[in-house]
């Protein structure tokens, strides 16, 4: 039967148990542990209930962290010793199955401590915006074109100081004169516009 009513001698057990590690689901499966819905029940109910298992939460996600170490490093199962029938002798074979299990378990934890966690586990983002209200932020994206090695390009010529218009007629050869591409290639326009 599963406990309904608040005990500090409850709570203080659902504490260490998930700072430990454990899930909330699994605590709940033990028989003197209540279910889910009650735990949440008095976390919303009670501020101090609240921040105690939102600090165990995060403590938690220390506990994560190392276990992701400790798992990584274990390699004890990551290879297996079988009998090969035709040469009668034992190989170690890769085994598959339980570094990809590990490689689970490791992702699992590093989530699960990214979101318990996010300012020490999680990924880190720097926006920077300015603050003068008339200069809106702006995404500039700058593509570099490179010349193979040993063809240095002519540096480019200066933008202009003002915005202007200019037009530029590109040419390109006529792939095989008299063709039915010879009038598609024979010259193509383009405007350009540059601004400051």
């Amino acid at each position: 039967m599963t406990a309904k009513l608040f005990t500090q001698e409850i709570w203080d057990e659902i504490l260490t148990r998930l700072i430990e590690g454990e899930g909330l689901n699994s605590i709940c499966r033990d028989e003197h542990m209540p279910c889910r819905r009650t735990i949440n029940a008095w976390i919303i109910k009670d501020e101090k209930l609240k921040a105690e298992y939102d600090t165990a939460r995060e403590l938690q996600a220390d506990t994560h962290a190392d276990q992701v170490l400790e798992i990584a490093d274990d390699a004890r199962n990551d290879y297996l010793v079988r009998y090969n029938s035709v040469t009668g002798q034992l190989e170690h074979t890769f085994h598959k199955e339980h570094v990809q299990r590990s490689e689970l378990r490791v992702k699992s934890r590093m989530w699960l401590a990214a979101k318990h966690r996010p300012r020490k586990y999680g990924d880190k983002t720097q926006v920077e915006l300015g603050t003068d209200p008339s200069r809106p932020v702006q995404i500039i994206q700058r593509i570099e074109l490179v010349a193979p090695a040993g063809m240095i390009p002519a540096p480019a010529p200066p933008l202009p100081s003002e915005p202007e218009l200019i037009e530029a007629v590109v040419q390109s050869p006529i792939p095989n004169p008299g063709s039915e591409l010879d009038t598609a290639f024979d010259a193509t326009s383009a405007v350009f516009s540059f601004k400051n």
